[in-house]
């Protein structure tokens, strides 16, 4: 591969990154936000959720958001910030299955979707620190 076609394969990849982060970002707003909105009975109807991970996982939908910016402006502090993301996850991963085996009720799809965004933080960090060319500028 030449070095041009090189540099618009980085520069598409990277893009393609950013988007699909900015999208997590706002799924993950809309899906915590919405209930935070919700009457208590709504919010009985989704299970077994603790209510503090609504504001959590709300308040880290922005952060995601922000994650996406900086990757697409390529700007230095994007990969400790992937990496900050993927820790702050395995935290919140591990105290929930902690809060899990403790014999507290959790739905499983938000022991599995906790584990996911682990991965996901994971990934992205990897592919930032391995497949991602030097970043130059700073914004």
């Amino acid at each position: 591969m030449s070095g041009d076609a090189a540099r618009r394969r980085a520069f598409f990849l990277r893009r393609l990154t950013a988007a699909m982060v900015v999208l997590f970002g706002l799924g993950t707003v809309i899906t915590n936000g919405l209930p935070l909105l919700a009457t208590d009975a709504a919010r009985a109807e989704l299970g077994h959720i603790p209510y503090p991970l609504f504001w959590f996982e709300f308040a880290m939908g922005w952060l995601y958001l922000s994650e996406g910016v900086a990757i697409a402006w390529r700007a230095r502090w994007a990969l400790p910030f992937a990496w900050l993301l993927a820790v702050i996850h395995s935290g919140s991963a591990s105290g929930l299955w902690l809060w899990y085996l403790a014999g507290h009720q959790v739905e499983v799809r938000t022991l599995v979707m906790e584990l996911f965004r682990e991965g996901f933080w994971v990934l992205i960090a990897l592919y930032l620190w391995r497949g991602s060319p030097p970043m130059p500028t700073d914004h």
